[in-house]
């Protein structure tokens, strides 16, 4: 069956159960039939749109990339243009990042192993992964809208008179962008803080206000940015936590918001 000069391996590695792995976890076929044969489904698939079962029973997540995908990484390691091959490169090798995904390494490790985020593509490239991942949920910004509506059927009662103002602003003539940070400004409001966090010590439960400034944080102007950042690591620092990511609104007011940043 293989030809004389290869090796079978090459072609064929039998799963591995989870007893027998060196990982603690149950490993599944590998080699160039086994890539091909994944390949020919996931091609079936797109073109009838119709599930076929692999028979391994096990979810993609747990699949191996195939080569091409582990060629595609190795690429991105050591090249940052052209940026459609880039881009296709990107496409390619997702599968590793998906498997990444849930392996739950730091924002610094993921960076070091992709560093080609550190260039002007990460938007882009990021953007890809994101609705790659959550494709099967719907608009995401439909269901995020959705939410919020039924989330202020049930705890509208808890906004006060200034967050009922500001509600208002929603059904006036914003941009989505401005919509999104309204929302996003009254949600600490709609589920108000209730546990505490001990840091150096003491005891300390976080405001609505605090809360809110934990979601995002607003700027009237670009160059105000930095001085934000600064200001929020210090913040954290001072009650012995670290900051998470967080977004930063730009623009005049939340009603006219006019850029926003993803810090991470």
């Amino acid at each position: 069956l293989f030809p004389a000069c290869e090796k079978r391996a090459t072609y064929f590695v039998s799963p591995i159960p989870k007893k027998r792995s060196g990982r603690n976890k149950p490993e599944v076929a590998k080699g160039k039939l086994v890539d091909k044969h994944r390949n020919k489904l996931t091609a079936l698939r797109r073109a009838l749109q119709f599930d076929v079962s692999v028979g391994e029973n096990i979810s993609d997540e747990n699949e191996e990339p195939n080569q091409n995908a582990r060629d595609s990484r190795l690429w991105l390691l050591n090249n940052n243009e052209p940026v459609e091959e880039v881009l296709q490169h990107w496409r390619n090798s997702y599968s590793i990042r998906k498997i990444t995904v849930n392996k739950n390494k730091t924002i610094e490790q993921f960076y070091k192993e992709w560093p080609i985020l550190e260039t002007q593509l990460a938007i882009e490239l990021v953007t890809y992964d994101f609705n790659k991942l959550f494709e099967k949920e719907g608009a995401t910004d439909d269901t995020f809208n959705f939410f919020f509506e039924k989330l202020l059927d049930i705890r509208r009662k808890n906004l006060s008179a200034a967050d009922e103002s500001i509600l208002q602003l929603v059904e006036g003539d914003i941009t989505t962008d401005s919509k999104r940070a309204v929302q996003l400004y009254l949600l600490p409001s709609l589920v108000p803080p209730r546990g505490r966090i001990k840091a150096k010590g003491k005891q300390w439960k976080p405001s609505i206000t605090e809360c809110r400034d934990g979601l995002f944080v607003h700027v009237k102007l670009p160059g105000d940015i930095d001085k934000a950042k600064r200001d929020k690591v210090d913040f954290m620092y001072n009650r012995g936590q670290t900051v998470q990511p967080y977004v930063i609104l730009v623009g005049p007011s939340l009603n006219n918001v006019t850029g926003f940043y993803v810090v991470i």
